[in-house]
């Protein structure tokens, strides 16, 4: 229950309140309860209504990602951990994410976010036209792309040895959606700059 529900559930107490006084004499004592009934609902309302919301908090797309598969098959508890086991014995769990917690100290802010609610991390997203370079930092050696084309449906690359599509709609599996590519690739080069550069 939120807090408007919450709101709305005291309301109609306290209009029940008023009712049921209504049908007792102005003077009764069976009225001055049911009066004295609604007077403190109408208080615990205007209390509530001071209350602040619990803001969200902010984590990254891979913390969200395992948040959600957590809340659909594991505890609070699992999710803190990294890992959870399914019922037939394998145990599931993000490297990542428990990264993430150990090198952060982020088990606080996963609480929140699991029973508050959250809001994904916007990645920068950086303008690309054709010709551009854009560097990919992997764990052992950087790697430099050309952008080939950019469009509504994704950026190709190609770096001389294959092409690279990353696209807004999953078609090429986990590595290979747009929020992998700006999370993990960064602008090396404008084909502009690189132009200026040949001509001098």
């Amino acid at each position: 229950m939120n807090k408007q529900e919450l709101i709305e559930k005291l309301r109609s107490n306290r209009d029940k309140c008023f009712e049921e006084a209504n049908k007792y004499e102005v003077l009764s004592w069976n009225r001055q309860i049911a009066d004295s009934k609604a007077l403190v609902y109408m208080q615990v309302i205007n209390w509530v209504e001071q209350l602040s919301e619990q803001p969200k908090v902010t984590v990254p797309q891979f913390v969200a990602k395992w948040i959600k598969q957590c809340k659909e098959n594991a505890t609070l508890a699992d999710c803190l951990n990294g890992y959870y086991q399914i019922s037939n014995g394998e145990v599931v769990g993000s490297t990542d994410f428990q990264n993430w917690v150990a090198d952060n100290e982020n088990d606080e802010l996963t609480a929140n976010a699991w029973i508050f609610g959250y809001e994904v991390e916007k990645l920068p997203v950086f303008p690309l036209s054709q010709g551009d370079l854009v560097i990919r930092k992997g764990k052992h050696e950087a790697k430099i792309y050309i952008v080939e084309s950019v469009s509504e449906s994704g950026v190709l690359l190609v770096n001389g040895i294959k092409d690279e599509f990353y696209s807004v709609d999953d078609e090429g599996g986990p590595d290979n959606d747009l929020d992998y590519f700006y999370s993990n690739f960064r602008l090396l080069a404008k084909k502009e700059s690189l132009q200026t550069e040949e001509a001098k």
